[in-house]
């Protein structure tokens, strides 16, 4: 059985960042896309995307002017395919 991929996620930029970061990612075909951000102790504390997009090249953006220095953890669900990125946040 061959595998299709289906998506392509990109480095986060600029990565550490203050407090703009962006996150891209290709999609090949349509589908339910959910994007959020955590905290290292697992709490959601950012939900940057969560719906239904056309196949194609996306970024998001996150804005963490509200939040302290750290370690956070971006989480993309792309159908059933889950993918993890730690971003640094540096004020």
């Amino acid at each position: 059985m061959e595998f299709l991929q289906k998506w392509n996620i990109y480095p986060a930029y600029p990565n550490p960042f203050n407090p703009l970061i962006s996150l891209p990612y290709e999609i090949l075909f349509d589908e339910y896309v959910e994007v959020d951000i955590y905290n290292l102790k697992g709490e959601k504390i950012s939900n940057l995307f969560n719906g239904f997009q056309l196949a194609g090249n996306h970024v998001l953006h996150w804005n963490a002017d509200n939040f302290s220095s750290g370690i956070y953890i971006a989480r993309f669900k792309l159908d059933s395919y889950r993918y993890s990125q730690k971003l640094v946040l540096i004020k």
